[in-house]
């Protein structure tokens, strides 16, 4: 696993440093073409890279010398582990901006995985029984929101690699509520962490969902990642955006 290889886990940010900027310069660095680091969440290993987060943190604590190339702790992260010569690794997947929140991707999914959550995406319209509650149409837009049949507390979706095999998850409030598992019938099947007992998903029909506000003119998402990139204004002058792929 990457994390177990390097000790440390970075998301990607949708800009990324411009080769003519002082700060590979200053550092002694050569330019790299990647993505800057987005650091609303990282995973690292204390123990394993003391010496490259003592660097991001006097970096941090004399941040006027840098603002003027670097914008905030996640490149000063970046910068770190670039001048410490640390292993990390980075998520491959692009992030997206759902709802003014930055959206980005578990570390990887299996291609078997993501080939089901593109024909999630292209059915869209699924049945929903929800125990002791009744049965109801479930609209699962290609942005991974839920459409029409969404609850309270279940806003979004995606197919991920489980334990258990592949799981449809439902989020909601930030957080996982739910873990459904396909059985023998075809049916999702799953308990519901929010007190509302357990849920069974069907597919209905076979073919691209139109209804609950959804567009035909909507792509689903790609497989490759591309169908997460987003666009991006207001760059820095010390900063481009990262070209599509």
């Amino acid at each position: 696993m990457p994390y177990v290889e390097t000790g440390a886990l970075f998301w990607p940010d949708r800009v990324r440093l411009r080769q003519e900027n002082p700060i590979w310069a200053i550092c002694g660095l050569s330019f790299e073409p990647g993505a800057s680091f987005e650091t609303g969440q990282l995973v690292i290993d204390k123990a394993r890279h003391w010496r490259a987060l003592h660097l991001a943190n006097w970096m941090n604590q004399d941040h006027r010398q840098f603002d003027d190339m670097l914008y905030g702790d996640k490149d000063m992260f970046y910068i770190a582990w670039r001048m410490i010569d640390q292993p990390f690794h980075l998520i491959r997947h692009p992030p997206r901006l759902i709802e003014h929140c930055f959206g980005q991707r578990d570390p990887e999914r299996s291609l078997a995985t993501r080939a089901m959550e593109h024909d999630f995406a292209r059915l869209g319209v699924f049945h929903q029984h929800w125990e002791g509650m009744g049965d109801g149409k479930l609209v699962l837009l290609p942005d991974h929101r839920i459409g029409e049949g969404a609850r309270d507390a279940l806003r979004y979706w995606c197919l991920a690699d489980g334990a258990d095999g592949i799981e449809l998850r439902l989020f909601g409030g930030g957080v996982l509520r739910c873990a459904l598992h396909q059985g023998a019938d075809g049916a999702w099947r799953g308990a519901v962490a929010v007190a509302e007992g357990t849920v069974t998903i069907r597919a209905l029909g076979d073919g691209p969902a139109s209804a609950g506000g959804v567009s035909d003119a909507v792509a689903p998402p790609r497989r490759d990642g591309t169908g997460w990139q987003s666009h991006t204004d207001n760059l820095a002058y010390r900063y481009e955006p990262v070209p599509r792929r």
